[in-house]
């Protein structure tokens, strides 16, 4: 193991008072062995490098800046150059391209200014990005396959920010949705907005996404697959655990055609146009548990279009998930619609708590909880839920929908107050003395190992959710499978 020093020039530097032996980026990665650390000095770089070459198992190669020291990849690539790069491939522009390399670990850089991608994985594995800062991109960081033996799997993202609009254009208005979803050239034209934090296609998994933020982009995450065919196990163990999301002018979570084995568990969203879209996915284990949602302004300017916004985004008609999909333990409060139309299949929907603004600036009196286009369907079950609604329940079994809770007129939460840049903290919590407390009803939960799960009643009713059901949704890798257990609030009798 050996630590290798890259700067801007070469050569050697003087760096803290310290005489080092430097080369040139793209020199210093062909220098990589496994288990060695490259440290790249505070600078600005320009010239965008391939890693072909990684590490092995308990050795991988380290590439490490200096975030807050000045160590910044600068791709000066103009954003309407990523216009007609929808999916980045091998040709289009990235600045750092992991081409068949395994076992490589990124951290500490800023990227800037590199459209459409800021990192480009293709056949490559155990990929690490820790502690980076992303300003704009159509996508800052997209993974494909190469090969049939050559499948990129075991990414990971933690702790990386990405900014991809820094003017907030698409949020204020002055770029509206349709100018970035158009599919061709117009006088306004913004197709290059239209990425993720992380996009995929027709990769396996896993991939895990843990503790990043996210805010004023179009998309959150959005994993494509060439097709719904659940036997091609795409879209695969996807983690997307403690994040936050703000201002999105679409959609925060997307899977595309397919998912299996899809956490979603212990997010923050905020102002977010549609934060769970399943259209047209098909699939199975979905779990969305513990998340917490505040949405409290409507995106752009009055009479554009695409403001309404939902939480859950249906489709019309198939591919549905085919088993396990869940939603528990969320809250939610917000100016929209809950579902506005679409159906889904074996959805659990249980102990979540809604509050739903009607009056007041950006709310709608006339707001409806799920919206006339939503098709109930026999295998969904709806119980144990806290909602201000006044729909609920009543009026809504009245239509057909079988739902069953407490209704609360006087609403669900104590709402946050909003710092002077529109930030939340990402705390919602219940009323004091809401009938939410404590009230939550007794459940189960089968693991995608047909391992279940039963939650006793008694915990307060919305996130966060009880914690031993976050652990057992992910086992320690190596542990094996995980055991049934009972789960017990700690005040019970019990």
């Amino acid at each position: 193991m050996a630590t290798i020093y890259a700067s801007v020039t070469g050569g050697t530097v003087i760096h803290e008072g310290q005489e080092l032996r430097t080369f040139k980026l793209q020199t210093a990665i062909n220098r990589l062995i496994p288990g060695d650390v490259l440290e790249v000095l505070p600078g600005r770089y320009v010239h965008p490098v391939r890693i072909s070459q990684g590490g092995r198992p308990g050795a991988p190669i380290i590439i490490r800046g200096n975030i807050d020291g000045g160590t910044i990849f600068d791709g000066e690539q103009e954003r309407e150059s990523a216009n007609d790069d929808f999916d980045p491939t091998d040709d289009g522009f990235s600045f750092i391209k992991i081409i068949d390399a395994d076992w490589v670990d990124v951290n500490q850089i800023s990227f800037k200014h590199c459209w459409p991608s800021s990192i480009f994985i293709r056949g490559a594995k155990h990929i690490q990005i820790t502690d980076c800062r992303i300003e704009g991109g159509r996508f800052a960081i997209y993974a494909r396959n190469r090969r049939l033996l050559r499948k990129s799997r075991h990414i990971a993202l933690r702790r990386l920010k990405w900014v991809q609009d820094v003017d907030h254009d698409m949020w204020d208005g002055r770029t509206t949705w349709m100018d970035v979803k158009q599919q061709k050239p117009t006088q306004n034209d913004a197709r290059y907005f239209n990425g993720a934090l992380f996009g995929s296609y027709d990769i396996k998994g896993p991939v895990t996404i843990e503790g990043c933020d996210v805010s004023h982009a179009f998309n959150g995450i959005r994993i494509d697959a060439k097709s719904s065919d659940l036997s091609r196990g795409r879209n695969s163990d996807i983690h997307i655990i403690g994040n936050r999301f703000s201002f999105i002018r679409d959609n925060a979570v997307e899977p595309e055609k397919i998912a299996e084995r899809l956490y979603v568990l212990n997010n923050a969203f905020f102002n977010v146009h549609a934060t769970f879209s399943f259209d047209g996915v098909a699939g199975k284990h979905w779990y969305y548990i513990g998340n917490r949602l505040l949405n409290v302004q409507r995106p752009g300017i009055s009479g554009q279009p695409n403001q309404g916004g939902k939480i859950f985004k249906f489709h019309s008609s198939s591919p549905y998930p085919v088993e396990g999909f869940y939603a528990l333990f969320n809250s939610i409060q917000t100016r929209t619609e809950y579902i506005k139309s679409g159906q889904t299949r074996s959805l659990v929907h249980a102990n979540n708590a809604i509050g739903i603004c009607r009056y007041g600036q950006y709310c709608d009196q006339n707001r409806k909880l799920f919206g006339d286009d939503f098709k109930w369907n026999t295998t969904l079950t709806f119980f144990g839920d806290l909602c201000d609604h006044p729909d609920f329940p009543g009026a809504l079994n009245h239509q057909g929908y079988k739902v069953a809770g407490i209704h609360t007129p006087d609403g669900v939460f104590d709402l946050p107050a909003t710092g002077p840049d529109g930030s939340w903290d990402g705390q919602l919590g219940l009323k004091h003395g809401s009938p939410g407390q404590n009230a939550s009803k007794e459940l189960s939960v089968r693991l995608p190992n047909d391992v279940e799960i039963l939650i006793d009643s008694g915990f307060d009713m919305g996130a966060p959710a009880p914690p031993e059901l976050l652990t057992a949704l992910i086992p320690e890798p190596g542990k094996g499978t995980v055991r049934a257990i009972w789960l017990e609030p700690a005040n019970s009798a019990g």
